[in-house]
Protein backbone atom coordinates (compact mmCIF):
# COMPACT_ATOMS: atom_id res chain seq x y z
CA UNK A 1 0.00 0.00 0.00
CA UNK A 2 1.35 3.61 -1.24
CA UNK A 3 1.61 7.07 1.20
CA UNK A 4 2.48 10.45 -0.01
CA UNK A 5 5.48 11.10 2.11
CA UNK A 6 6.79 14.73 2.46
CA UNK A 7 10.27 15.49 4.42
CA UNK A 8 12.32 18.64 4.47
CA UNK A 9 15.59 18.15 2.14
CA UNK A 10 19.09 19.83 3.34
CA UNK A 11 18.41 22.86 1.29
CA UNK A 12 15.37 23.17 3.08
CA UNK A 13 12.99 22.69 0.09
CA UNK A 14 9.88 19.82 0.53
CA UNK A 15 10.49 16.43 -1.22
CA UNK A 16 7.34 14.59 -2.12
CA UNK A 17 7.82 10.87 -2.45
CA UNK A 18 5.74 7.79 -3.22
CA UNK A 19 6.65 5.05 -0.34
CA UNK A 20 5.54 1.92 1.20
CA UNK A 21 6.13 0.27 4.38
CA UNK A 22 7.62 -2.96 4.40
CA UNK A 23 8.45 -5.37 7.47
CA UNK A 24 8.33 -1.16 9.78
CA UNK A 25 10.74 -0.47 6.90
CA UNK A 26 10.02 2.42 4.53
CA UNK A 27 11.04 1.23 0.59
CA UNK A 28 10.71 4.78 -1.29
CA UNK A 29 9.15 3.75 -4.34
CA UNK A 30 8.96 7.12 -6.57
CA UNK A 31 10.68 10.55 -5.84
CA UNK A 32 8.09 13.20 -7.58
CA UNK A 33 10.04 16.06 -6.59
CA UNK A 34 11.26 18.92 -4.13
CA UNK A 35 9.06 22.20 -3.72
CA UNK A 36 10.18 25.48 -1.97
CA UNK A 37 6.27 27.19 -2.20
CA UNK A 38 2.78 25.64 -0.82
CA UNK A 39 1.28 25.70 -4.38
CA UNK A 40 4.10 23.86 -5.57
CA UNK A 41 4.48 21.14 -2.74
CA UNK A 42 0.41 20.73 -3.11
CA UNK A 43 0.69 20.52 -6.80
CA UNK A 44 3.42 17.81 -6.49
CA UNK A 45 1.04 15.84 -4.13
CA UNK A 46 -1.25 15.63 -5.86
CA UNK A 47 0.97 14.13 -8.88
CA UNK A 48 1.44 11.59 -6.33
CA UNK A 49 -1.79 10.58 -5.50
CA UNK A 50 -2.67 10.39 -8.90
CA UNK A 51 -0.21 7.89 -9.94
CA UNK A 52 -0.91 5.86 -7.06
CA UNK A 53 -3.93 5.38 -8.04
CA UNK A 54 -3.14 4.81 -11.40
CA UNK A 55 -0.53 2.84 -10.60
CA UNK A 56 -1.83 0.78 -7.64
CA UNK A 57 -5.54 1.39 -7.98
CA UNK A 58 -5.43 2.32 -5.05
CA UNK A 59 -8.79 4.70 -4.30
CA UNK A 60 -8.17 7.63 -1.86
CA UNK A 61 -9.97 7.46 1.29
CA UNK A 62 -10.53 10.72 1.33
CA UNK A 63 -11.13 13.30 -1.42
CA UNK A 64 -9.20 16.24 -1.04
CA UNK A 65 -10.75 18.40 -3.01
CA UNK A 66 -11.20 21.93 -2.09
CA UNK A 67 -15.35 22.26 -3.13
CA UNK A 68 -17.50 24.54 -0.69
CA UNK A 69 -20.60 22.26 -0.50
CA UNK A 70 -23.84 23.80 1.33
CA UNK A 71 -24.75 21.41 3.62
CA UNK A 72 -27.27 23.32 6.30
CA UNK A 73 -30.73 24.03 5.00
CA UNK A 74 -32.52 27.06 5.67
CA UNK A 75 -35.38 26.34 8.43
CA UNK A 76 -37.64 28.61 6.25
CA UNK A 77 -37.27 25.56 3.81
CA UNK A 78 -37.94 22.66 6.25
CA UNK A 79 -41.27 21.39 7.40
CA UNK A 80 -42.44 20.30 10.75
CA UNK A 81 -43.98 16.68 10.34
CA UNK A 82 -44.45 15.56 13.85
CA UNK A 83 -42.86 13.32 16.47
CA UNK A 84 -42.84 9.48 16.43
CA UNK A 85 -43.26 7.93 19.39
CA UNK A 86 -42.73 4.37 18.14
CA UNK A 87 -39.58 4.58 17.34
CA UNK A 88 -37.71 3.61 20.99
CA UNK A 89 -40.77 0.54 21.26
CA UNK A 90 -39.82 -0.48 17.49
CA UNK A 91 -35.82 -0.21 18.06
CA UNK A 92 -36.35 -2.34 21.33
CA UNK A 93 -38.43 -4.57 20.34
CA UNK A 94 -36.36 -5.07 17.38
CA UNK A 95 -32.97 -5.77 19.87
CA UNK A 96 -35.11 -8.50 22.06
CA UNK A 97 -36.09 -10.06 18.58
CA UNK A 98 -32.47 -10.42 17.89
CA UNK A 99 -31.30 -11.76 21.33
CA UNK A 100 -34.42 -13.81 21.40
CA UNK A 101 -36.06 -12.64 24.05
CA UNK A 102 -39.33 -12.26 22.85
CA UNK A 103 -41.49 -13.67 25.79
CA UNK A 104 -40.05 -10.65 27.60
CA UNK A 105 -40.90 -7.77 25.09
CA UNK A 106 -44.26 -9.04 25.34
CA UNK A 107 -44.19 -8.17 29.43
CA UNK A 108 -41.94 -5.73 29.53
CA UNK A 109 -43.08 -3.49 26.90
CA UNK A 110 -46.57 -4.29 25.66
CA UNK A 111 -47.99 -3.60 29.08
CA UNK A 112 -51.30 -3.00 27.49
CA UNK A 113 -52.05 -6.97 26.71
CA UNK A 114 -51.80 -6.98 30.68
CA UNK A 115 -54.49 -4.99 33.14
CA UNK A 116 -53.87 -3.41 35.70
CA UNK A 117 -53.56 -5.74 39.25
CA UNK A 118 -55.24 -2.65 41.22
CA UNK A 119 -58.31 -2.38 38.96
CA UNK A 120 -57.54 1.67 39.12
CA UNK A 121 -56.74 3.95 37.42
CA UNK A 122 -52.89 3.51 37.31
CA UNK A 123 -51.80 6.45 39.05
CA UNK A 124 -52.08 5.60 42.44
CA UNK A 125 -50.66 2.00 41.93
CA UNK A 126 -47.06 1.05 41.55
CA UNK A 127 -47.19 -0.67 38.33
CA UNK A 128 -45.97 1.23 35.37
CA UNK A 129 -48.98 0.24 33.18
Amino acid sequence: MYSVRKTKTASGATAVQIVRYQHRKKIIARHIGSAHSKEDIASLTQTASDWIERESRQQPLFSFTKTRVQTLIPIDKCQYLGFRYTFIYEVISEVFRLFHLDSLDQFLIRKKEYPCPCNDSCFSCSFMC
